[in-house]
């Protein structure tokens, strides 16, 4: 049977040290096991039961509505965990004959601007244009922002039919869902016991992706088939291997690891995984000490031309690798002769683009082995919605492994909070300045 495969030969750390670090997180499993069973009331483990969750009518009811709308462009208003598990299966997967969808989770002026005025433009010609807006919290000023004034457009255009245009994704006792049945938009409860970095099978990703044309129950399946497979056997469970290993490396002072995707259209898988390990990991652990892996993202071919050489030639065992890659490929074209037997390289003519690729790959790979760099090879049987899938719930289990091995909460994020409330301070002091 297709399985993900996880290749360990080089990594550099020893079943000796896995073994000494193993029983540490032998509870995670346990209550893992239990959470997902109902054995245990659900707490912030809770996101291992979403792939088993229905839908919600409100989700279905929602979806229907915005197809009847036919809209022609659709604006995701979020940051973080609100967008990002959309963007990380959205870019990794070909594009359906769907709605196209844009993202707006920055403040930035230049981009803001270009979006507002194609949305502007859109609606000048009679055409719809829907924003979904996802806030856990409903207080994040940049969401906000964004959202106060592309709704303000919408109205502008929609006068009081505004409201029919908008799908909010909120917590149930949040700011934003108060402000949604105030105004009458279309709503979808978030699970209360879901952080937003592990979101992407809840409605904060799993309603765009719906409307996106993604096979989302193939991904949520995906996703089921993780869940149901945690074991105590690092072997049989990719996610603990994994976990292992990063603490290994860490250990010995490895605070930096690196993902290292093959493909350009995964740069927002990594931004999710970025994310993920950056708010999980990093912070104090139970004994007050500041602990923390610092996750870089590399992407080949193009990152071979830029940090490969500090990779290969920066100090020994300062940075832990773990590339993925996938087993099938998309149809490539064959490199043809050039005109007049003309050669830029030598062997190239006949190969097809995957046969490059599979060549720089293995060329990379033994320059990795040569140079005693620590790595390890994920390997998915396909780049599909349903790998795609186990690969998202893996990792998330992968975290959650890890935390308890550095001692941390992977489900809070106190330090971003300490932005916000300065941000806040800040907004309050500029408007009561005359």
């Amino acid at each position: 049977m297709d399985r993900i495969t996880f290749d360990t030969t080089y990594s550099r750390v020893s079943d000796i040290e896995l073994d000494a670090y193993a029983h540490r997180i032998k509870d995670v499993t346990t209550h893992l096991q239990a959470i997902r069973q109902r054995a245990k009331l659900p707490d912030w483990y809770e996101f291992i039961t979403v792939p088993d969750m229905p839908l919600s009518e409100d989700f279905t009811a929602a979806y229907e509505h915005v197809q009847t709308l036919d809209p022609a462009l659709i604006i995701l208003i979020g940051i973080g965990g609100s967008s990002l598990g959309f963007q990380a299966v959205y870019q990794s997967l070909p594009r359906a004959n769907a709605c196209p969808i844009v993202v707006v989770d920055t403040i930035d002026a230049a981009y803001f601007n270009t979006v507002y005025r194609y949305a502007e433009q859109l609606l000048q010609d009679k055409y719809s244009v829907v924003i979904v807006v996802v806030s856990k919290s409903g207080t994040t000023t940049e969401v906000a922002a964004n959202f106060q004034v592309l709704y303000n457009l919408l109205v502008q255009y929609k006068n009081e039919k505004a409201s029919e245009y908008v799908i909010a994704i909120t917590d149930d006792s949040s700011v934003l869902c108060r402000v949604a049945r105030a105004c009458n938009f279309k709503l979808i409860a978030l699970p209360a016991h879901v952080p937003g970095r592990y979101s992407v099978f809840t409605a904060a990703g799993l309603f765009p992706l719906a409307l996106a044309g993604v096979d989302y129950t193939q991904l949520v399946a995906g996703a089921r088939d993780v869940s149901s497979h945690i074991t105590h056997n690092r072997e049989d469970n990719i996610a603990l291997y994994s976990a292992l290993l990063m603490y290994a490396h860490y250990h010995k002072g490895t605070f930096v690891q690196d993902t290292f995707f093959f493909g350009t259209s995964y740069a927002a898988l990594g931004g999710w995984y970025r994310q993920l390990v950056a708010e999980s990991l990093a912070k104090q652990d139970a004994h007050k000490r500041p602990v923390g892996i610092l996750p870089t993202i590399s992407l080949g071919t193009n990152d071979l031309h830029s940090v490969v050489q500090r990779y290969l030639a920066g100090p020994v065992d300062s940075i832990f690798f773990t590339f993925v890659q996938s087993q099938a490929l998309v149809a490539s074209h064959t490199i043809t002769p050039l005109p007049e037997s003309q050669v830029l390289v030598e062997n190239l003519a006949g190969a097809t683009m995957n046969e490059v690729l599979a060549a720089i790959k293995q060329g990379v790979y033994q320059a990795f082995v040569e140079s005693a760099r620590p790595f390890v090879v994920l390997t998915l049987p396909a780049i599909d919605a349903y790998w795609l899938g186990q690969f998202l719930q893996y990792k998330m289990v992968e975290v959650v492994y890890a935390s308890a091995l550095l001692e941390v909460n992977p489900f809070n994020q106190p330090h971003v909070e300490l932005y916000k409330k300065y941000t806040r301070a800040l907004l309050a002091q500029n408007a009561t300045t005359p």
